[in-house]
């Protein structure tokens, strides 16, 4: 019985790397080159332009996981 359990348990988390629970938002190109303007335009050392390229990362990995 104890295996039936685990095996029921972990079958749940099989869906859990599942690259289509991820949602992403599509930007116009008008607001991307926005914020390129502004991400240029930001004093050295500002934190905030890591953060962007950052979530450009992931939606690159996470478009590579859908095959797009």
């Amino acid at each position: 019985m104890l295996p039936l359990i685990g095996l029921i348990l972990s079958s749940g988390c099989a869906s859990a790397g599942d690259c289509d629970l991820l949602s992403l938002k599509a930007y116009s190109p008008g607001f991307n080159m926005e914020l390129s303007v502004e991400a240029a335009a930001a004093p050295e050392g500002a934190a905030w332009p890591q953060a962007i390229a950052d979530y450009v990362k992931l939606r690159d990995d996470v478009k590579a996981c859908r095959g797009v």
